[in-house]
């Protein structure tokens, strides 16, 4: 008898052990974020949505308000880098 709850008492600490491991990882979280006071809080946040387009080179995809772009016959093509922008140029003029 004195086996049985002290096995019990053994699976009661393990299980607390193991819940508050598990709650760390948990998305739903209560915590303060570790952002600093300048930023606002991820509620608060505005997300600006923009379309990503594929770089013809490398295949990243590359938001084109902060990329490299290059225009060709009417059509905008955005690249990741200058170095990706600079060899499809040379594949172009190669042609």
């Amino acid at each position: 008898m004195l086996r049985a709850i002290f096995k019990l008492i053994w699976y009661i600490i393990w299980g607390l052990i193991i819940y508050k491991i598990f709650s760390k990882f948990s998305h739903k979280s209560n915590k303060k974020s570790n952002f600093n006071s300048k930023e606002a809080p991820v509620n608060e946040r505005k997300v600006i949505k923009s379309k990503v387009y594929k770089d013809p080179i490398c295949g990243t995809f590359v938001d084109p308000q902060i990329s490299e772009s290059f225009q060709l016959n009417g059509k905008v093509y955005y690249f990741c880098s200058k170095e990706c922008k600079e060899k499809f140029i040379k594949e172009i003029d190669g042609k």
